[in-house]
């Protein structure tokens, strides 16, 4: 989706929604919403949580990195040994590891 698709899509949003979503924007993106919510809504709750965003990562650029989630489901951990359907094999295959060479026995 094109960025500035989604940051319209974004700013259409109830201002409760754009704040639980601040948190999950880059940087660059954070700064463009602002420029359209300064711009055209001006919603000062929306306005300062995206300052205090983007001030907590211009202090803390370590910080920025994504916690994992505590609803993370045991298969998408990278030590899961237990059974899996397609689709979760599929995507374990895709964002895990994939296999670095073949094995022959």
């Amino acid at each position: 989706m094109p960025e500035d698709t989604k940051l319209s899509e974004i700013q259409n949003l109830t201002a409760a929604e754009v704040i639980e979503q601040v948190g999950e924007l880059p940087a660059d993106e954070l700064a463009a919403l602002r420029e359209l919510e300064a711009g055209s809504s001006n919603r000062k709750t929306v306005l300062e949580a995206i300052d205090k965003a983007l001030a907590a990562r211009a202090t803390n650029p370590a910080a920025v990195a994504k916690p994992a989630s505590a609803n993370t489901p045991d298969w998408q951990r990278e030590d899961y040994a237990g059974g899996l359907t397609i689709p979760q094999a599929e995507w374990r295959r895709h964002n895990i590891k994939p296999a670095g060479g073949v094995r022959t026995k």
